[in-house]
């Protein structure tokens, strides 16, 4: 169900309605003397606002499939989504915003009710003479919009069978207006298109034929003119802000609709799979040595691995080293190993060039021997 919140943005006396020709809209055309007024009274200008039951404003449209929608759960049931379904709770209509928003212009005369058998007093009653239902033209879609939002936003929509706006200010003095009245009563009946099909539907359908009249309006008074101005450009502010919310909308949910369709939600991906290193199967876990590591090797510290991948063994740290072992460790090809981070190769050409030896270091091996002896 449809509730409409109205406020009224302006009221004021002194307005007249006059006949004026088509086309363009001219002062110099338009027929301003007395005997061409058509009505004389008052206006007055309501903003009207749509509050559906159970819809959001700002929902995912209908054209999104169920799968991609930003309120869709993978884990649940088909009879779970039927019962959603039914609340509205995952997939919702969308008001566009001409839907959801317009104003309207009355013009009407206040007549007095004399007193009567029951009623004692004077009773004040408005009588409608004519309504203009107003909304400014959509703003045009950037070509991102129109690539994501082609069936979601409708930039062609019209109030006006001719597909021109229905209230115009005169450019020759802001008191005179153009204006598409329709009867009292005929209601807010946009096209959705400008398509003459359309237009067509709207006048054969149950509420009978819509007629629109263009008509000149004239504001004796110029504040009451001012005023009635700056109330109109106040909407329109309201309007665009509304259109932008919208769009800004419509782009957030794409983008979460786009997120959904990757299935982030799968339960294979919930990370219980996952290793330290984020693995996500169980190659390389700790499964097969004694060490605390997440790789399967054995750490001990008495195997090493050279450039080539042979293993080379060192004696223990603690154990003191003598000259043969460094001498056979060295002929068995440990040029090239890496210890503490130094690579010898990268020094091959400053050693070996400050002693009278045949080793690789740069420090004289007289009374080596005597030094492990003595250690």
């Amino acid at each position: 169900m449809d509730n409409i919140i109205s406020t009224k943005l302006f009221e004021t006396e002194g307005v007249s309605v006059f006949r004026i020709p088509p086309g363009d809209i001219s002062l110099n055309k338009w027929d301003l003397n007395g005997s061409n007024i058509v009505w004389l009274g008052n206006l007055r200008v309501i903003e009207q606002e749509v509050i559906t039951d159970g819809v959001e404003l700002f929902s995912l449209p209908k054209g999104l499939s169920d799968e991609s929608s930003i309120f869709y759960d993978p884990k649940l049931s088909k009879d779970e989504k039927d019962s959603n379904d039914d609340e509205n709770s995952y997939s919702k209509d969308v008001i566009q915003p001409h839907k959801g928003l317009r104003l309207r212009l009355e013009l009407y005369n206040m007549v007095e009710i004399p007193p009567s058998v029951g009623n004692l007093t004077t009773v004040r009653k408005d009588i409608c003479w004519a309504e203009v239902w107003y909304n400014p033209i959509a703003s045009p879609l950037d070509e991102d919009e129109k690539d994501l939002f082609r069936d979601q936003i409708n930039s062609d929509y019209s109030i006006a069978n001719d597909g021109e706006e229905t209230i115009q200010m005169s450019p020759e003095s802001p008191k005179f207006y153009k204006i598409i009245a329709q009867l009292p009563g005929s209601g807010y009946h946009p096209y959705d298109s400008l398509d003459q099909q359309d237009i067509l539907n709207v006048k054969e359908s149950q509420d009978g034929p819509l007629v629109q009249v263009a008509l000149g309006l004239k504001f004796d008074e110029s504040f009451s003119a001012v005023s009635f101005a700056e109330s109109l450009g106040i909407y329109k502010r309201r309007f665009r802000n509304f259109e932008d919310q919208y769009r800004y909308e419509l782009k957030l949910m794409e983008i979460e609709s786009r997120l959904a369709k990757l299935n982030l939600g799968d339960e294979s991906l919930d990370g219980s799979n996952y290793t330290h290193k984020g693995s996500i199967d169980n190659t390389y876990t700790d499964d097969d040595d004694d060490d605390d590591d997440d790789d399967d090797d054995d750490d001990d510290d008495s195997n090493y691995y050279d450039q080539n991948g042979n293993l080379f063994s060192v004696p223990p740290r603690s154990l003191p080293v003598s000259p043969s072992t460094i001498s056979t460790a060295t002929n068995e090809g440990t040029q090239g190993l890496n210890f503490c981070g130094h690579d010898d190769n990268d020094d091959a050409g400053n050693q070996d060039s400050l002693d009278d030896d045949d080793d690789d270091d740069d420090d004289d091996d007289a009374g080596f021997g005597e030094f492990v002896q003595s250690s």
